[in-house]
């Protein structure tokens, strides 16, 4: 039940973005979706996975600061691209 608002926020922004840079580039609708929501997938597979073997070598704070480094990581590259102009759109 708590987990639901987030996902619901998620989905709501980002399919949007996805369809709308997938547009620009000429990239169907249908693709664009289909590549985020494998994107999501993998993500839902590989991070439990790679957190409990992080846990089970370094212990439980050597997972959280990694998966908090890798967000840190991922959020500034974002910030830095989208302060770029983002990606070259295709014309």
């Amino acid at each position: 039940m708590l987990a639901v608002p987030p996902r619901a926020t998620v989905s709501t922004i980002a399919y949007p973005l996805a369809t709308g840079d997938a547009a620009r580039t000429g990239l169907g609708h249908g693709a664009a979706v289909g590549l985020l929501n494998g994107a999501w997938a993998i993500g839902m597979l590989a991070a439990p996975l790679g957190a409990g073997a992080l846990a089970q070598w370094g212990g439980p704070r050597a997972a959280w600061l990694t998966t908090l480094s890798l967000g840190a990581l991922a959020a500034a590259w974002l910030l830095a691209r989208e302060r770029r102009g983002g990606p070259a759109t295709a014309h």
